[in-house]
């Protein structure tokens, strides 16, 4: 577990000089921030971000993805994936390869089914190469603000 907390919104105010900004004008200068007002705090920010980014779900009215939970918790779990024919896809990872059985048909449901074509080309390397998308999702799912490491995935056990 990491020790140091990166300042978000309290910084230390530095003067102007070389290789240095001037926290303190950008202070003065934008006096009303809630930034600089005391409307928002490290601890604040740290809230706000658990409870609207990291749990809250999110609904884009159906425009790409509907309602999802940006914490991965809900991933799929490709032994779960409704193979076969009749438009259903080869395999977990694969699409079907086939042409409707009944001649000019374009009608998926005519599609017959197809051996799917193992997962021979896994790449990358390492101990998280063989989990599925479920098993690494609900590992990631476990990380938080503060719980991260450097050069450590959050998916690998």
């Amino acid at each position: 577990m990491p020790t140091h907390r990166q300042n978000t919104t309290e910084a230390v105010v530095t003067e102007r000089s070389l290789g240095r900004a001037a926290s303190n004008s950008l202070r003065a200068a934008f006096a009303n921030s809630p930034l600089y007002n005391g409307e928002w705090s490290d601890a604040a920010v740290h809230a706000y971000w658990i409870e609207n980014v990291q749990e809250r779900a999110i609904n884009d009215g159906g425009h790409t993805f509907g309602l999802f939970v940006q914490n991965y918790k809900d991933a799929p779990n490709p032994e779960d994936v409704n193979t076969g024919g009749g438009g259903r896809p080869a395999g977990p990872f694969v699409p079907t390869t086939a042409s409707p059985g009944v001649e000019g048909s374009i009608n998926p449901y005519d599609l017959p089914e197809v051996p799917p074509t193992p997962r021979t080309n896994i790449y990358g390397t390492g101990p998280g190469i063989s989990l599925t998308p479920k098993d690494a999702s609900s590992n990631v799912a476990k990380g938080t603000l503060g719980s991260y490491l450097m050069g450590k995935s959050g998916g690998i056990p």
